[in-house]
């Protein structure tokens, strides 16, 4: 994958983009409807929010992916919720600390939940990961790098039947830490995505500021669908 930033390139693997998507058989649509390809938090780490270690001077990064109903399919469990930077499930979690000054980007927390099933919360830990790239920066002083997420649940054969979670977010933080989307990012029309920004003052309080939201196509077939392209975020 490579992706535009301000006169810079990414050149960055990884992207699901043009990976097959396996096994396409009707089949595959009924285990969707009961399985539901649904992933909630572990409890011990269950709620969206500021990354751990973030102090004055950093930035701190969100990126969730999260279904919005409460509901998928037959059975399958969502996380009922829209948007939220302090608390909320997700289906997978990013959390990552910036220092402008150094030009680094550090992930300090993730999260992949569980399946569930009926019962949310409850069902076999769901597969997959995220990836903050190594930064780039320019003679602005700009910093930039590519968070990206990969899940599917347990059930759904390394994601060849009922598909998976794919994002790839190129980002830029300013100087004095305000966030953007650059061009070519992308994600998936299913599940619902988030990105927030996090600061903090002198004295520990933190300042939670919304950056970029994508709700959910509403089709969970989407998982098994080719991501596509997000619009570029002035920074903020």
């Amino acid at each position: 994958m490579s992706g535009k930033a301000h006169g810079g390139t990414f050149q960055l693997s990884g992207n699901a983009q043009n990976r097959p998507t396996g096994l396409a058989y009707d089949a595959a649509e009924n285990l969707m409807s009961y399985l539901s390809a649904t992933y909630t938090y572990d409890q011990e780490n269950r709620l969206s929010g500021t990354p751990s270690g973030l102090g004055p001077g950093q930035v701190g990064v969100c990126v969730a992916s999260y279904i919005s109903s409460n509901t998928v399919g037959v059975i399958g469990r969502g996380d009922g919720r829209g948007p939220n930077g302090q608390g909320g499930t997700s289906r997978i979690e990013t959390r990552l600390v910036v220092d402008p000054s150094k030009h680094t980007a550090t992930k300090t927390d993730e999260t992949i939940n569980r399946s569930g099933i009926i019962v949310k919360d409850v069902g076999p830990q769901g597969v997959g990961g995220s990836n903050v790239s190594s930064t780039q920066t320019d003679k602005q002083g700009n910093t930039y790098f590519q968070v990206s997420q990969d899940a599917h649940s347990s059930y759904s054969m390394g994601g060849a039947v009922l598909g998976s979670i794919d994002n790839h977010l190129n980002l830029a933080v300013t100087p004095d830490g305000k966030v953007g989307i650059d061009p070519g990012s992308s994600a998936k029309d299913f599940p619902s995505l988030e990105v927030y920004r996090y600061s903090m003052d002198d004295k520990g309080n933190v300042t939670t500021t919304q950056v970029f939201t994508k709700q959910e196509s509403g089709h969970v077939s989407d998982l098994k669908q080719p991501e596509k392209p997000i619009k570029p975020q002035e920074p903020k």
